[in-house]
C-alpha cells in the first residue's frame, strides 16, 4: 500500500454578526516510515451559553494533548490500533466532558461544546462525534457522516418531521448531546475506507448552514485542483459563506488524502516553473 500525502486547508471566523469566536479547530499530521495519519477536529461553543468559546478551546486542547501523550504508544501496535484509538478517543471525550462540567460548577456558569473528530490512518479513517456539527466526505456524492443530536433530528427520524420541516424549525437548534451539560454521553462512531480523490469537510453549523451539495462539490473540487493553495482554499470558502449573510461563527476544515505520487509531481511541476521563470 502506497504512502499517502493529507493535503489540509482550514479557517475559522467570528461571522458577520458576532463580536467573539466561539468555534474552535485541531490540525495535526503526522507520519513515519509506514504510515501517514492526521486528526482533524472543529468544536462549536455554545452560544447560547456563557462561556462557549472557553468549552471549545478546552476540547481542542485536551484533543492536542491527547494527540502528543497517546499517538505514540497507540501507533507502536499497529494490530490493535483501530481498537486502540476507539477506546481512548471515547476516553477522551468523557474526559473532556467532566472538565467543562466542573469549570462551568466553579465558575457559576454555563458551557457547552460540540466535537465532531476525524482520524484518518492511511487509507482509514475513524469518527467520534457529539453535537451538529458535521463531518462530511465528497466523492461522487455528498455524504453526511455525522448524526445531528439535535431535537430536530430525532424527529425527523421518529417521522415526526420532515428534512424541509426540520431545516426551518424553530427548534432546529436546539441539541440533544453535547460536552459538559450531559453526564450521559451518546458518542456517534463511524469508520470507513478512503476511496479514490475523497474529500473530507469537517465544518460547525455556521459553515454548512446555507450551503447546499452542488457548493460542497465545488468547494471539494477547489483543493483537488489547488492541493498546495494552503488555507486561502478555506478562507475564500468562508468568504463565500458570508456573503450569503450566515450570521454564525464560521469553521471549516478540508483534507484532501492523495497518493504520495501526485504529490511528487506536484512538487517537481512547482520546481520546474521556478526554472522557467
Amino acid at each position: 500500500m502506497s504512502k499517502i500525502f493529507l493535503y489540509c486547508s482550514s479557517s475559522t471566523d467570528a461571522g458577520i454578526a458576532k463580536e467573539i469566536n466561539q468555534d474552535s479547530i485541531l490540525v495535526r499530521t503526522g507520519e513515519n516510515n509506514c504510515s501517514t495519519y492526521g486528526i482533524f477536529a472543529v468544536a462549536d461553543g455554545m452560544g447560547g451559553l456563557s462561556h462557549g468559546e472557553v468549552a471549545s478551546r478546552m476540547a481542542c486542547d485536551f484533543l492536542n494533548s491527547w494527540w502528543e501523550e497517546e499517538i505514540p504508544h497507540i501507533l507502536n501496535n499497529e494490530k490493535k490500533l483501530f481498537e486502540d484509538l476507539e477506546i481512548s478517543l471515547e476516553k477522551l471525550f468523557n474526559k473532556v466532558n467532566r472538565e467543562i462540567y466542573e469549570f462551568a460548577s466553579q465558575t457559576g456558569e454555563n458551557a457547552g461544546t460540540t466535537l465532531s473528530v476525524l482520524f484518518i490512518y492511511n487509507s482509514e479513517f475513524v469518527i467520534k462525534h457529539i453535537g451538529d456539527s458535521r463531518i462530511y466526505r465528497i466523492g461522487k456524492e455528498v455524504e453526511q457522516l455525522t448524526y445531528d443530536h439535535t431535537w430536530v433530528s430525532f424527529q425527523v427520524s421518529s417521522g415526526n418531521l420532515t428534512h424541509d420541516e426540520a431545516k426551518i424549525h424553530p427548534k432546529r437548534n436546539i441539541l440533544t448531546q453535547c460536552l459538559g451539560v450531559f453526564s450521559e454521553l451518546d458518542i456517534f462512531t463511524n469508520k470507513g475506507i478512503i476511496e479514490n480523490d475523497d474529500v473530507f469537510i469537517i465544518c460547525s453549523d455556521g459553515f454548512y448552514d446555507k450551503l447546499n451539495d452542488n457548493d460542497f462539490h465545488k468547494g471539494a473540487m477547489l483543493i483537488r485542483e489547488k492541493p498546495l493553495y494552503g488555507n486561502e482554499l478555506a478562507k475564500d470558502l468562508v468568504s463565500f459563506v458570508k456573503r450569503r449573510e450566515e450570521r454564525d461563527n464560521i469553521s471549516i476544515i478540508m483534507v484532501y488524502p492523495k497518493s504520495k505520487s501526485l504529490a511528487k509531481t506536484l512538487f517537481e511541476r512547482i520546481k520546474t516553473f521556478g526554472k522557467r521563470s
